[in-house]
């Protein structure tokens, strides 16, 4: 065997070797990516930067609060942290739900992905 032969068998197990060793490299790629997304994905969950669905009220004295049987609704909205509209106030939630004496007030912030959409609602209950 010379060695012009010796070489005629390395050379298919050396470009074997090769393609095996890329494919490795591409699944170790694609597996720390995963692992990523995955880690990221909790982290995002976990501290509510994904999705927030906040309520609270807006009294102090929670011993005598009588809601009423009246409820009204005013919101705001933000999109993409550059426009906003809308009117969230209390007089405009007393007006939508034709109350004319408040007796407890909450607000509502629903934020969606970091805040790219947030709506903010403020809730009034009376008479």
């Amino acid at each position: 065997m010379t060695f012009t032969d010796t070489n005629a068998f390395i050379r298919p197990y050396l470009l074997i070797r090769k393609v095996i060793l890329y494919k490795v490299n591409i699944m170790k790629i694609v597996k720390n990516i995963a692992v990523f997304s995955i880690c990221t994905g909790l982290i995002l969950a976990s501290c509510g930067c994904a999705y927030t669905h906040i309520q609270r009220p807006l009294d102090r004295n929670f011993d005598t609060t009588q809601l009423g049987v009246k409820e009204g609704r005013s919101h705001a909205y933000s999109l993409f942290w550059a426009v906003a509209w809308g009117d969230a106030g209390t007089k405009a939630a007393a007006r939508q739900g034709e109350i004319t004496t408040i007796r407890h007030a909450d607000t509502e912030v629903k934020s969606v992905c970091l805040g790219l959409y947030t709506r903010v609602t403020t809730v009034v209950y009376g008479d």
